[in-house]
């Protein structure tokens, strides 16, 4: 054709700026573009079984609640033992001043309200030692007191300069004794039990794990169902339209489609949901978008029942519980019987004393000072209080001792079976491993079968559920393989793998 014949192109004076102005986003706006590409990429944080494990153990909210209650106990412990060793106080008043008028007894047995105006200052200090064996106590004081008599200008010390004393409880309750074999075990308790928490909680994300990640293989099958059910329906209405298939048959492809297409938008919000509650558990805030691996197999372990079991018995916080549930309720026993029936107490002191109005003075040439008490208190008639006490005391006793034989069976019996699901678990991994690469080889050889007529769209989708099926299958028995391994360590407390004892530090 001859260009000339073509009409002129007429320019408007807008068209040149408005040229300008499209280059100008264009160049603008790609640089953002690309920025923001590079932003979502570095959104995506993908995480591995070991990763997620080990956030949710330093900084998830249930390990650090895990972490505190751990904390607690261990301040506890450290008053505890804070009781057996010698304690200082001082003790002082400034002044107790008294300004009033008294009864005032006089020498002949009468009765004269006089006007006071007088003021006592003290002070002391006391050192103080318990006696664990015997649960008395050692003592050493020193005082000093001062009396003002304003009225009369009178000044008066008493001084103490040392009181050696000891005070023994007869036929009591001895406390220190029972806390000193019980507080230990209580914080050996706290310590083992910090560290199956921490195994619990691993056993915890391992299935918010695998939740998340079953969501994500759903996702994937079911795009990949979409677009494999679209090309599919694509093929089949050229054939229909070559008269190959009946409508009956495009109109199945394109029913599987469309349900294809909702399997998307349902597996896309399961994602989302099973990130969101991964994200809560470890304590993460951020809008990352979080994409977990499938983890390798588990550790091919050949476990003896009774090594599992020593283990447990040896590591487990619970079987140090059963032995300090025994103590209490010994303790309770011993407290019913030492604080019933005859009691006593034995006070005994010797020190110095002097007085003077002079402070230098009353330190000087001090006299002896010796006190001893002795009590001694029983009920005579408390209507059978005693012996019900001691005998509550004592039927509790044996029932705590009936509830832990069978609790230690029950201890025995779930470690067993721990074991024991974990081989099953493994084993059935290999299996499904199998299963999803047959499920996925029958697929393709059923796709281009009935691409070239060979079989029926039912044997197609049959195909296509087994393999789907299959890929779900191996991921689920993955998920009980590694469950019931990470049960087994928090079961025993004991990694068989490296062979170690399991010991978790307080993060900081």
């Amino acid at each position: 054709m001859n260009n000339n014949n073509l009409p002129p192109i007429s320019v408007r004076p807008w068209h040149g700026w408005y040229v300008r102005f499209v280059l100008l986003c264009f160049a603008l706006g790609t640089p953002c573009f690309v920025l923001a590409q590079a932003r979502e990429v570095r959104r995506t944080q993908t995480l591995s079984l070991q990763d997620v494990i080990a956030i949710a153990q330093q900084s998830s909210p249930i390990g650090k609640q895990a972490a505190n209650t751990y904390r607690t106990r261990y301040w506890s412990y450290r008053t505890y033992q804070s009781n057996y060793l010698p304690q200082l106080s001082a003790e002082a008043t400034f002044p107790d001043f008294n300004r009033s008028i008294d009864a005032i007894p006089q020498p002949d047995g009468s009765i004269e309200y006089l006007e006071r105006s007088v003021a006592n200052w003290s002070g002391g200090l006391s050192l103080r030692q318990n006696v664990t064996p015997l649960g008395g106590s050692i003592f050493l004081n020193s005082n000093l007191n001062r009396f003002d008599n304003f009225r009369s200008g009178e000044t008066q010390f008493q001084t103490n300069p040392f009181v050696l004393g000891y005070q023994q409880p007869l036929l009591q309750f001895n406390a220190l004794k029972w806390d000193k074999k019980i507080e230990p075990m209580l914080y050996t308790e706290a310590q083992r039990q910090y560290h199956e928490d921490m195994e619990a909680l691993a056993v915890n994300v391992c299935n918010l794990y695998f939740d998340l990640l079953l969501a994500q293989v759903n996702a994937e099958i079911a795009r990949k169902n979409q677009l494999s059910n679209d090309t599919l329906y694509k093929i089949a209405q050229g054939r229909f339209n070559l008269g190959k298939i009946a409508e009956n048959e495009l109109l199945q492809l394109e029913l599987g489609f469309m349900n294809s297409r909702q399997q998307v938008i349902r597996s896309e919000l399961e994602v989302k949901t099973a990130t969101l509650r991964l994200k809560n558990a470890l304590g993460i805030s951020t809008s990352d978008f979080i994409n977990v691996v499938p983890p390798a197999m588990t550790p091919e372990l050949l476990i003896p029942e009774d090594e599992a079991l020593a283990e447990a018995r040896k590591n487990r916080s619970r079987t140090v519980g059963f032995v300090r549930q025994m103590l209490e309720a010994e303790r309770q026993v011993a407290q019913a019987v030492g604080e019933t029936g005859l009691q006593g107490t034995i006070n005994a002191s010797f020190g110095l004393v002097q007085t003077n109005n002079n402070f230098i003075r009353s330190y000087q040439n001090p006299v002896d000072q010796e006190r001893l008490n002795i009590t001694f208190s029983m009920p005579i008639l408390d209507w059978g209080r005693t012996i019900s006490r001691r005998r509550t005391a004592e039927s509790n006793r044996d029932l705590v001792k009936s509830q832990i034989t069978q609790q230690e069976q029950t201890f025995d019996q779930e470690v067993f079976l721990t074991v024991k699901q974990y081989e099953m678990a493994h084993q059935q991994v290999k299996i499904s491993l199998r299963a999803n690469d047959i499920g996925q080889k029958r697929f393709d050889i059923a796709r281009e079968r009935y691409l070239i007529g060979k079989i029926s769209i039912t044997d197609l989708n049959i195909a296509f559920q087994e393999k789907d099926e299959a890929r779900q299958g191996y991921i689920n028995s993955l998920r009980a393989a590694w469950t019931n391994y990470l049960e087994l360590r928090r079961a025993t407390l004991y990694d068989f793998a490296s062979k170690q004892v399991i010991v978790h530090e307080l993060p900081n």
